[in-house]
């Protein structure tokens, strides 16, 4: 951002912080305090944080139990995280415990199918982005691919996906396994670089940009076009009867496979234990 723009951001932020929420009506108080929340991030202000956190405080005593209480919960996980970033990692972080409760809480709510496709895609990347952040890769991978589930083109789930696999490949024995976590990192980096694909925020931009670099450096590395004339996620299983071949197809699709392959997903080769 612009320095010009960033002196209007930190002057609706002093604004914000001293009118305050009380004596609003509630529809009025979620937005300033959602406004308030994503201006702080923004902007890194501690005060405007702290300030933030506490109107979401206030807010949760109020009992919301439609589509806002998502939407609070949300932004209440980023404010949080916003006292994260750039501090040394640790194993047992308290702030980032906090940020995957809420982010939970938002993906349990009751309406959340019922919230834009957008915000959906949104708290599934971010809690795969809490879950990589704790160490929980193959659980992350999980909430990137569910994103596009909901909106095909979500450009974030798919960079980081496509980075993540690329970061599991590094930790296989089996060369020929991490050459298939690159080939799928690779397919996942592709759709991210495409034209239809959604990107909700400038800052995005980074990731693309390191999705870019991660796609080229696959190919110096690995034959993607031969490995795209075989495809090996559309193998068949033929070597059993139908009910035995629905059995491996539910513990594909519930991921239970030991073998690795099953966490890029319910691919059939994931059945060779």
């Amino acid at each position: 951002m612009s320095e010009k723009e960033r002196v209007k951001m930190n002057i609706l932020c002093d604004r914000l912080m001293q009118d305050g929420i009380e004596g609003q009506y509630e529809e009025k108080a979620v937005d300033r305090t959602i406004a308030l929340t994503d201006l702080a991030v923004e902007l890194g202000r501690n005060d405007c944080l702290a300030c933030a956190i506490g109107w979401h405080e206030i807010l949760e005593r109020k009992g919301f139990a439609d589509e806002r209480a998502i939407i609070l919960d949300f932004r209440r996980a980023n404010a949080i995280a916003g006292n994260r970033y750039g501090t040394k990692w640790q194993w047992e972080q308290e702030t980032l415990a906090r940020e995957i409760f809420y982010l939970r809480r938002a993906l349990g709510h009751p309406k959340f199918n019922q919230t834009p496709a957008t915000v959906q895609c949104m708290i599934l990347n971010n809690l795969g982005n809490r879950l990589r952040v704790a160490g929980r890769l193959i659980e992350a991978l999980e909430y990137w691919q569910r994103a596009p589930q909901v909106q095909p083109h979500f450009g974030m789930a798919l960079c980081n996906r496509a980075i993540g696999l690329a970061n599991y490949s590094e930790s296989l024995e089996d060369p020929d396994m991490g050459v298939l976590f690159l080939w799928a990192a690779h397919k996942q980096a592709e759709a991210a670089l495409e034209s239809t694909t959604i990107y909700t925020a400038p800052r995005d931009k980074r990731t693309w940009e390191a999705t870019k670099t991660l796609k080229k450096k696959i190919e110096s590395i690995i034959n993607v076009e031969g490995i795209n004339s075989e495809d090996p996620t559309t193998w068949q299983d033929t070597s059993t009867n139908e009910d035995e071949r629905n059995y491996r197809r539910w513990c594909l699709d519930n991921c239970l496979y030991l073998n690795p392959s099953n966490d890029i997903g319910p691919i059939s080769i994931a059945t060779t234990d």
